[in-house]
């Protein structure tokens, strides 16, 4: 016998129903509305701190301050308050320049370390020419305040983007030097053109390609110069990652492009997860053997460039560990024509290595390069024993054109 359900359950049910229906969402509806009105009684809060702050500097502050001055410190201050070295405030002018078709570089002439343990910002590379040189800057000086604010609490980044400016501009460096006090000067910056690819044969037969940065057009210089190392009978290739800052990563991948058949160069992971790759386009223009050259001052895309070689069994490592950057960046403009540089993205390297979290990009072959060779490099360049050790790993598989054997004394043995 088939139940039946008379109309007054059928009507108890669908009360039931409406009731339960109507208690979930209001029970939502009711979380949702709390959620809010808490998040706007932060910002509220929030507001009257930063309001009561800046009227209390407006009306009391004996010296100097604007509108201006005040909104841009402020947006510093929260960029400072993440405690990431490689995000930072920009002016208006500053991000003028940045962002500027023509993609123009002024400043001092000047290459640094913005992971000095220090804190402050090291000198790596003065440009022969430039107002640093000019001012008698050389490599190994801290610079430890820009235009009397300290390094320290500017944060590197922002520091560095400080020395930069308009083209007869005037900044102040207070400079730190072993063996004397502290000194400060004023340079005027100009137009800083800097070779970004430099490359030559060395050692009768090995390919030297040193890569300064991953600018605009970087990729493209790569490329001519490695095919001109080719035509001229190359039988191996070093590649000089030293102190170079990173950069572009899309200039990164057309280099890898030209090592590398098609395969995967690098995850960038956001922050709710979603990932984007960039691949090798290959296929690979050359398979001679290439060692490349790290240091603690390679970060950004230089150790992902190592990385992704190393990881492919495609290149051997030879120098010292990598600062461990895995973060990239973005630019935005802010309303009053101001920016930041923030760090948007995580890094990984095809095998899905944060190098951050690895304390950087450990070398194969560990050499170091003290200061006093560096110095000494200037004017002899027999005193650079990582290059000297790449040449060395490369004897093993690429003899010299007159058969001659490693010297006992070779860093290789």
């Amino acid at each position: 016998m088939k139940k039946r359900f008379n109309l007054a359950t059928v009507a108890v049910l669908m009360v039931f129903v409406a009731v339960a229906t109507y208690m979930t969402t209001y029970s939502r509806l009711r979380a949702d509305i709390n959620a809010r009105m808490d998040y706007m009684s932060r910002i509220e809060l929030s507001t009257e701190k930063f309001m009561s702050a800046k009227n209390t500097i407006t009306n009391e502050f004996i010296g100097y301050c604007d509108e201006e001055m005040l909104n841009g410190g402020a947006v510093a201050g929260m960029i400072a308050a993440l405690g990431d070295q490689w995000s930072y405030y920009m002016t208006e002018e500053q991000f003028a320049m940045r962002t500027g078709a023509d993609k123009s570089f002024v400043g001092v002439g000047v290459t640094v370390s913005a992971t000095d343990s220090s804190g402050y910002l090291r000198l790596l590379e003065v440009y022969s020419g430039y107002p640093a040189d000019t001012a008698g800057l050389i490599p190994g000086d801290l610079i430890v305040a820009v235009d009397g604010e300290d390094v320290g609490t500017l944060g590197q980044g922002a520091a560095l983007a400080r020395m930069d400016g308009e083209e007869f501009t005037a900044v102040a460096l207070t400079v730190r030097r072993e063996g004397r006090q502290d000194f400060t000067v004023t340079l005027r910056r100009s137009v800083v053109v800097r070779p970004m690819v430099l490359s030559e044969i060395i050692d009768q037969n090995l390919g030297y390609i040193k890569v300064n940065g991953f600018e605009t057009r970087v990729g493209g210089l790569f490329d001519e110069a490695l095919r001109q190392i080719v035509t001229a009978g190359a039988g191996g290739l070093i590649i000089d990652m030293r102190d170079n800052p990173g950069g572009d990563v899309d200039e990164m991948r057309d280099m890898l492009s030209l090592l590398l058949p098609t395969c995967r160069l690098i995850i960038l992971q956001s922050k709710n997860g979603v990932e984007e790759y960039k691949d090798s386009e290959g296929p690979a223009f050359t398979d001679m053997p290439v060692v490349v050259l790290i240091n603690k001052d390679s970060y950004s895309a230089a150790e992902f460039f190592g990385a992704c070689l190393r990881e492919y069994d495609r290149a051997v490592l030879v120098g010292e560990p990598t600062t461990g950057k895995a973060y990239a960046q973005k630019d935005y403009r802010l309303q009053d024509g101001s920016g930041v540089h923030l760090s948007v993205m995580t890094y990984l390297t095809p095998g899905r290595v944060n190098l951050a979290q690895a304390g950087g990009l450990s070398p194969d072959k560990a050499v170091i390069f003290t200061d006093e060779q560096r110095e000494r490099y200037r004017f002899d360049r027999s005193a650079d024993t990582q290059l000297a050790a790449a040449v060395a790993h490369l004897r093993l598989s690429v003899p010299s054109p007159d058969g001659a054997e490693l010297p006992p004394d070779s860093p290789e043995g």
